[in-house]
């Protein structure tokens, strides 16, 4: 196990970094601070040592005129991962469709920084079942 620890008070385990099946128990329509929306969702690891633990990861669907437009290639990916619609250039969406749907995810970790205080583990990247997950390559 991870020597890395999460230490705020009525959290779970940081999971160690790896790939894991999710579930998805929690998807909150919100806004990022430019203004688009941003869907925030809650990822119950659904298997292993770390069943029942959880990671929170933001859906970003800025429109095409956005700023933020370049994230619109992970959000696509991770609308296929759950088998929503995902081709076309503007993003559709229904959130509530997304509840318990599952998906595979490789989990790592953000270090404290000035908006959280804890090594948090964060969603690296979604993984689509037949997709092999690319491999950490050194300098």
């Amino acid at each position: 196990m991870s020597q890395v620890k999460e230490q705020t008070s009525g959290s779970c385990p940081l999971p160690d970094k790896g790939l894991y099946d999710v579930e998805i128990v929690i998807a909150n329509d919100k806004y990022s601070s430019s203004g688009d929306p941003m869907i925030s969702i809650k990822l119950n690891i659904v298997s292993g040592v770390f069943q029942d633990s959880w990671v929170w990861d933001n859906i970003l669907i800025p429109p095409l005129s956005s700023p933020a437009a370049a994230i619109l290639g992970r959000t696509k990916k991770f609308l296929h991962c759950i088998g929503e619609p995902y081709e076309g250039e503007e993003v559709e969406w229904d959130s509530e469709r997304w509840l318990y749907k599952k998906c595979k995810i490789r989990i790592d970790h953000e270090p404290a920084n000035q908006y959280h205080k804890y090594t948090k583990a964060i969603v690296a990247e979604y993984i689509l079942g037949e997709e092999e997950p690319q491999e950490e390559q050194p300098f």
